[in-house]
Formats: C-alpha cells, structure tokens, sequence
C-alpha cells in the first residue's frame, strides 16, 4: 500500500533490502520520495528500529523536509531516527565525547584566522580569504595541519607559500584549541578521526545503525566519504545512497563526483537503479537539459537520459542582448506577462552565475513594481561596500541632512581613521551644543590626540575638496576610491594581495556601471534607496511573499520553479574566468536549466559563451528561436 505512489523502478529502489545501493536520480526524478518511502518501509515492517537509522544529507533545509515528509509517513518514528546533515551526525558525536566543544563561524572565524596571520608575521605574505578556503579543503581531504607539515618535510621542493600555510594553519588550530572550539570542517575531520582511532566509539556506532541513507551522494567530500567506509564497511555494508554526477557543483567544497561514478568499485555487490523519468518539466526542456549535459564526458556510462512525463509545453526562449540593462528589460517584460497569465510571482525565478548580476534585475522589477526577493545573500543595493561608498556621495551631495549625519557615522572610520564611539560620541554632543550637522562638528570638535584631530580636518578636507569638483556619480565613485584608498581597504579586509579578484571588488565595478547612467548624484541616491528598501532578502521573511526569486544558480539546487530565466549566460560569466573547471562550470548550468517546470528563458548580453551555443544548436529551430534585442 505504501510503494503505490511509485513508478516501478522507484519502487524497486524502496524495496532494496540487505546490501548497498546506489539510487542514480536525474533532476525532477522523485529522488526524495524514494528515500523516504525506503526509510518508511524499514520502519513500518520492523526491519529497523528508529535509532537504527541514519539518513544524511547535505543541508538543513533538506534534513527538515526529509523530517518532515518521513514523518508524515510513519509518525513520530520520525523523530527518534536520526535525519540531519552530516556536520550535524559528527558534531553530536563530539559533543558525546566532548560537551564543553563550542562552534566558531563567521565573524569569529576569521578572526582567529586574522590573528593566526598576525602571530605567524604572514599577514602580508598569504590571502585572508585563500587561506580560510585551502585550510577548509584541507581538512576535508583528512589533512590535519601536522599531516601537511610532514608532507612538506618529505618534498624536495616547496614554496614559501606552503610553508607559510603550514604555520598558520597550526596557529589556528592553537587558537581554537584554547577555546574548546571546532569550525564546520573540524566536525568530519575530528569526527573521522575519533572514530579510526577510539575502537570502542566506532564498535558502538557500527552495531547501532543497522541502515545509513545519503542523500545528494555526488556532493560527498573525502572525510565525509572516509567515514561513511568506517561506519558501513565495503563491500556489502547497508549503504544505501542517491545521487547524480551530473548535478555535482561543489568541487569548491571538496566534493568528489568521482564516488558516485565509482561506487562500484568501493561496494562491488552494489545493487544499481537509476530513475530516469523526470516528472517536473515539459519535453521541450527536458530535450534541452539531457542535450546540454551530454557534452561533458566526466559522467557514467551506464545511466540513460531521463524522459519526460509531460507534454511538449511552450518552446524555450532564449534572448541575446546588447547589454545587461537590455537583457533585465526583457526578462522583466516576460515576467510581466507570466503574471497577467496567472504565473504567481512565487513561483518564478531568475538565476545567475554570481551575486553581482542580480542588481539590473533587481532595479527592473523594482522600476515596473513587481516584488523581488534575494535568496542567500542581501540585494545588491545593501551590500557593506555599496552602501559605504553611497554614504560618502551623500556626504558629498548633502553632507548637512539626517542623511549625512548618518553618512558621517558610517563612514567616518572607514577606512580605518582611529576614530572610534568615543570620538563619535564627543562630535554628537558639539554638534547638538552648536546646534550644527554632525558634518561641520567632526573639524571642530577638538577630542583625541593629535593624530586623531588631523585625521578628523583630513576627513573633513576630503569630503569638502570631493564636492568643489561637482563630478557626476561614476566620476564621483571612482575619485572615492581612489582618494579614501577605500579598495586598498578592501583588499586588506579580505586578506587579498594586489592582483587577487573578490566578490566585493567586483560590486564596486557593478556600482560604476549602475552609476553611468545617472547625470546627478542626488538622483543617483534617491534611486538606490528606492530599490535598496524594495528589495527583500529571504533572511527578512521574504520567503513568504509572492516575489520573484533572484538566486544564484547554487543557491537554486534542489528548488525548482514553473518559470525560469537563466541569465547572464556570457562569456567569461557562464562559464566563470576564474573557474577552471568546464565540465563543474556546465553542470551548473544544467542544473539551472533543470529547475524550469514549465517556462525556460535563456539569455546572455554581449558576447555569448560556448554554453549559449551548445544550447541554441540543441533545441528545435537552432538560431530561429533566438529573440535578438539588438
């Protein structure tokens, strides 16, 4: 009664008993109901008991629907299993070995890097934001910082980057030590090394999961994959796992695509189903998607293309445009209609390479008064470094307003001036005495020491010699940067050496381009505020609103919606110039593609890349279905 829900090989895959498994499952294939119908069955027949179970996979809001749709299916057994992420299942066990252990992220985290690069003397020499990356990849191919050290030992020949590396990478470890703390990476790591070396611990955990399921396999790391082989050993452990290389997008992570196209090899008694009908999307771009993904050759022989279960649904519409301004015009014009047609906004989504190409989009919608939501991160208008280079055109423009007083309290030690509360504090209480802008008192004041007061006048002088100049906003912008040394500052924030690239660097770019088309700097202001207030983030319940969707093509795995817009599929975009990686570079795209139900945009600006071409050519008409706004 319960598998009568499933076609007949997802029903083969929940009925797979003793042994391991591997689940291949295309996008839209009910990867998700397999899993929970396997784990449901175990549980209702007997064959496990819920604190036999384990069933992980790779992010909270996953665990919790997984939870949830289990539940829903066998009732509170539900809760005693164990159903979450793998950094949860070895952070529970440390804590069982440990309860004193605590969790640094964020801020805190690159603190302690900051102040491992300080100690080691290295700041100048390693990036910030580098070494947070290699260290986290470190720890996730089972390299502890001694591991690397030995290994540098062993070489003839290493840089002087590997050994600093080394340095700090102990450093931290030391640092966080201190504090009885472990970052996300520590908890496979530490996890991975409890369990090789305490037999009793892994005697334990061994007899009590009598099943362990993997959702989402293709993204498995070394430690995560290590651990599984302890906990379910090969060759005929009771593991049982789904997954797709060609949605394998986290080689920055440290994912190993290779596991699941190996699988075989670790578990020969393997049992292998691979569910190939795809019951989210119309033919038409089901066609596109198998067409588009068969071009990389990293990929298992034996799995055949998924086939749709609808019907053909409207042709895919792909948009070449002159400019990124042109090609957020069109996508919101579509958008427009979509919704006149009964699309709820909701359930529309546009899709990007990086977070940088969401802000035409975003002005767009707000422009036409349609309701927007940014997943994973905040718009574009309320990033840190846009909005501090706004306050200083403020100060510029009306530097006497309740604006600039808040302008002034922003900026005013960014880039670091030394002064700090108290000097802020000393400047609110003159400016209300002399009944002045918080502006005209920062000069005045009089607090501090001398560095302190000079580096006030010097605040003061800047902004006063940057609006005798009357530059229009991209002018204004770039003698911002440049005079405040604001990208120096950045670069130091990140930890970048002069010739690395950043995210936050390239907002700056974004801002300039945003700015060209702007002829006064009030106007400038008045604009971004509009679309900085209009704009929500899914952090701000944005969610829960009938909003478009703007994501990231990351972000949206595992989301699907009835229109898409994939854009920006430009070169140097789709692909990225800094991957180095095509094949990972077209699963990402694939796995935007893949998200479309029922309506599939694709459009690039300028010149088009190699993935625009492929795609054009594999669908019915070639070139004739491209919509030119040249």
């Amino acid at each position: 009664m319960l598998l009568e829900n499933l076609n007949e090989t997802q029903r083969a895959a929940a009925l797979h008993g003793e042994g391991p498994c591997l689940v291949l499952a295309g996008p839209g294939s009910g990867k998700t109901r397999v899993l929970t119908y396997r784990a449901a069955r175990l549980l209702n027949e007997g064959k496990c008991a819920p604190e036999n179970l384990l069933l992980v996979t790779f992010t909270k809001k996953a665990a919790e629907e997984m939870k949830e749709r289990l539940h829903a299916l066998v009732g509170d057994a539900a809760n005693i299993a164990f159903v979450g992420t793998f950094h949860s299942f070895c952070y529970s066990v440390l804590r069982d070995l440990n309860p004193r252990l605590d969790v640094v992220e964020g801020y805190k985290k690159k603190k302690l890097f900051r102040e491992a690069l300080a100690a080691t003397g290295l700041s100048d020499l390693l990036d910030l934001a580098e070494v947070m990356r290699k260290v986290g990849l470190l720890k996730n191919e089972l390299v502890t910082w001694e591991d690397y050290s030995e290994n540098l030992r062993r070489e003839k020949e290493k840089s002087e980057t590997e050994l600093a590396l080394a340095r700090v990478y102990r450093k931290y470890e030391e640092l966080k030590a201190a504090e009885n703390l472990v970052d996300f990476d520590d908890m496979l790591l530490m996890a991975y090394r409890a369990f090789s070396e305490e037999e009793n611990l892994l005697r334990y955990w061994r007899n009590r999961l009598r099943f362990v399921m993997v959702d989402e396999y293709q993204d498995t790391n070394r430690a995560q994959f290590e651990i599984l082989k302890l906990l379910v050993p090969p060759p005929d452990g009771n593991l049982f796992v789904v997954g797709d290389e060609d949605q394998s997008v986290y080689k920055f992570r440290g994912a190993h695509p290779e596991y699941t196209l190996d699988f075989e090899k670790t578990y020969p008694s393997a049992e292998v189903f691979a569910l190939d009908v795809n019951y989210r999307s119309t033919a038409n771009i089901v066609s596109l998607v198998n067409a588009v993904i068969e071009k990389n050759r990293f990929r298992r022989a034996d799995k055949p293309a998924v086939r749709p279960v609808n019907g053909a649904g409207p042709d895919v519409v792909f948009v070449r445009a002159k400019d990124e301004i042109a090609e957020a015009e069109e996508a919101v014009s579509e958008i427009e209609k979509l919704k006149a047609d009964g699309i709820p906004l909701g359930e529309i989504a546009v899709l990007y390479r990086t977070n940088v190409q969401a802000r035409p989009f975003e002005e767009e919608l707000v422009a036409k008064g349609i309701p927007c939501v940014v997943y994973g991160s905040c718009g574009f208008w309320d990033r840190k470094e846009v909005r501090d280079i706004l306050a200083y055109l403020q100060l510029v423009h009306d530097p006497d307003s309740a604006a600039g007083d808040e302008a002034v309290e922003r900026v005013i030690n960014v880039p670091t001036r030394y002064l700090g509360r108290k000097f802020l504090d000393a400047a609110r209480l003159h400016a209300s005495n002399r009944k002045i802008s918080l502006y005209r008192a920062v000069p005045e004041v009089g607090f501090g020491n001398r560095k302190q007061q000079k580096a006030a006048r010097e605040f003061f002088e800047l902004i006063e010699g940057l609006r005798r100049r009357k530059l229009p906003p991209a002018a204004l912008i770039r003698a911002v940067i440049g005079e405040t040394g604001y990208e120096d500052y950045l670069r130091r924030e990140e930890g970048l050496t002069e010739d690395a690239d950043s995210d936050r660097l390239e907002h700056l770019e974004e801002l300039k381009r945003a700015a060209s088309r702007f002829d006064n700097v009030g106007e400038f202001l008045a604009h971004a505020e509009n679309v900085r207030k209009a704009v929500l983030s899914k952090n701000e319940n944005g969610a829960d609103l009938d909003a478009v969707r703007l994501m990231t093509l990351h972000r949206a795995k595992g989301l699907e919606f009835r229109a898409v817009f994939v854009v920006g599929v430009t070169q140097g975009k789709l692909p990225h110039h800094r991957s180095d990686d095509e094949e990972e570079e077209r699963r990402l795209f694939f796995v935007g593609l893949s998200r479309a139900k029922e309506y599939l945009y694709v459009s690039h600006f300028g010149k088009p890349s190699e993935f625009w071409e492929e795609a054009v050519k594999a669908v019915r008409g070639g070139d004739s279905t491209v919509r030119s706004l040249d």
